[in-house]
């Protein structure tokens, strides 16, 4: 198991130099929750028991957890442990009080995880930032643990910042410890107080086989090319991209250069190697729409200048939507006896893919993102590139030579029209391209629109939940890209 343990304790308040740590205490590791269920009269007895004769610091932080989140789900002579307490996925309190001096010498004891995939090369900046920052790569996690809740939020949310770029090292340092004096005075900012990006559902990576002969990681029973009778070697990662167009879990199915959509200045690509992180990212999105308070998520699938620009709507509170999303779930459930919860292997099995890269930057941003209704020519969607100068490309993000970018065609199915979208390869994976015209306020009215045209349609849900999750997709990017759900009688609504 690939396990890195950064240490990112945002902790107690003032700016000390620290030096790097890496996190040692294996005792830390997670037990299952589900070996440590008990009866509620066994866990408030033993959660009370328990911390009676805790070291202090642990004991306090206990009291606090206690007193918010109520008695927790797993409890043993060593830790409680509390599950799913939104929008951490695990909060840990352990019976120790690990020193940390970063920014000041305090006691580390309590961890908040969540779901988040970090990239290789930020790992390094996370460790040099605070030794208590824990990546786990393989169960795709990133924690903080200090002494409270609030300085393990400031932890999460500087080390957010680093992965983004918005802050250096020595910044998010100068940073945690400025915010941390102030608080020290009453003065909480939002830093404190809340998470300021959303968890990644998906976030694991199981790495790669590189020992000859093993088999590959199991796969659903799906559909295959002729070609998939033979086993991939799996020997690398890319290996493994590669060869799912012949062996994968779908037969990937290429878009011609004829049919590509790929707008001039972007060179057509044989391969579609991105084809299974694309499913991936349209699976986020999807699932995104169908949670309370997700919008913000369906913003963290878009490019950089796209969710910089979208961050708004993610702070949007709508009774409204959660109601109507509220109503789906059930719906969803009550029709397919299942949570939503797309397996993109089964549901994106009928899409086209069309990859390239970009070899002139200023042509290319002119006519991007492609139009998602081909046959609608002239309508709607501003370029990325919003008729650009090549010295102005910059400012566009990501609009560069040499960039991997992708054209997705989804068919006329259930009543909604073909349509097509834009990605572009990031740092965290390949991202969806919207148009420069799209605004918070436009792009939360759409999703409200098409998950009220779903609620007020589910006579017209398909009767295979694999093709319900499909159509689901397939209305979040007609509302992400402005299309506008299907009249009574056919076509589009005006």
């Amino acid at each position: 198991m690939t396990k890195i343990r950064i240490a990112a304790c945002s902790a107690i308040l003032a700016l000390f130099p620290a030096g790097l740590s890496v996190a040692q205490d294996n005792q830390t590791m997670t037990p299952p929750a589900a070996n440590m269920q008990a009866n509620d009269k066994t866990k408030t007895l033993s959660a009370e028991q328990t911390i009676s004769d805790w070291k202090p610091e642990p004991k306090k932080a206990a009291k606090a957890m206690m007193d918010k989140y109520g008695q927790p789900r797993g409890v043993t002579p060593h830790r409680l442990i509390w599950t799913d307490k939104a929008p951490f996925t695990e909060i840990i309190l352990i019976n120790e009080e690990i020193q940390h001096d970063f920014p000041m010498p305090h006691k580390d004891c309590l961890e908040h995880v969540v779901n988040f995939k970090v990239p290789t090369d930020k790992v390094g900046d996370l460790a040099e930032f605070d030794g208590s920052i824990i990546v786990d790569r393989t169960r795709g996690t990133l924690s903080a643990r200090c002494d409270s809740e609030a300085h393990n939020l400031l932890a999460l949310n500087l080390a957010w910042d680093i992965i983004n770029n918005k802050k250096s090292v020595e910044e998010a340092r100068k940073a945690y410890g400025q915010m941390a004096m102030k608080a020290m005075k009453g003065e909480k900012g939002e830093y404190l107080t809340k998470l300021m990006f959303q968890p990644m559902p998906r976030a694991g990576d199981a790495g790669t086989t590189t020992v000859e002969g093993q088999p590959n990681e199991a796969q659903p029973a799906v559909a295959r090319s002729d070609a998939s009778q033979e086993q991939s070697t799996d020997k690398t990662r890319q290996d493994a991209k590669n060869q799912r167009k012949l062996v994968g879990v779908i037969a990937v199915i290429p878009l011609a250069a004829s049919d590509a959509a790929l707008p001039r200045g972007a060179k057509f690509d044989t391969d579609v190697s991105a084809a299974d992180d694309i499913r991936e990212t349209l699976a986020e999105a999807t699932e995104a729409a169908f949670t309370k308070g997700g919008l913000n998520d369906i913003v963290e699938r878009f490019v950089d200048r796209d969710r910089n620009r979208l961050e708004k709507a993610g702070q949007m509170k709508d009774e409204t939507l959660d109601g109507r999303i509220a109503q789906l779930q059930k719906a969803w459930k009550d029709k397919y006896g299942q949570e939503f919860d797309i397996k993109e292997a089964r549901v994106y099995t009928n899409l086209g893919f069309a990859q390239g890269e970009i070899t002139d930057a200023a042509t290319f941003a002119n006519q991007w993102p492609v139009d998602p209704t081909p046959m609608k020519e002239g309508e709607g969607a501003q370029p990325a590139g919003g008729k650009v100068l090549t010295d102005q490309i910059q400012d566009q993000g990501n609009i560069e030579n040499g960039r991997e970018i992708a054209v997705v065609r989804m068919p006329a199915e259930f009543g909604l029209p073909e349509l097509r979208a834009s990605f572009i390869d990031e740092a965290f994976g390949w991202k969806i391209n919207v148009p420069n015209n799209l605004s918070a306020e436009q792009l939360h009215a759409n999703v409200l629109k098409h998950l009220t045209y779903m609620g007020e349609n589910m006579d017209k849900w398909p009767a295979d939940v694999n093709d319900a999750y499909r159509a689901a997709t397939h209305h979040v990017l007609m509302a992400v890209y402005g299309v506008d759900v299907p009249r009574a009688n056919g076509g589009e609504k005006n």
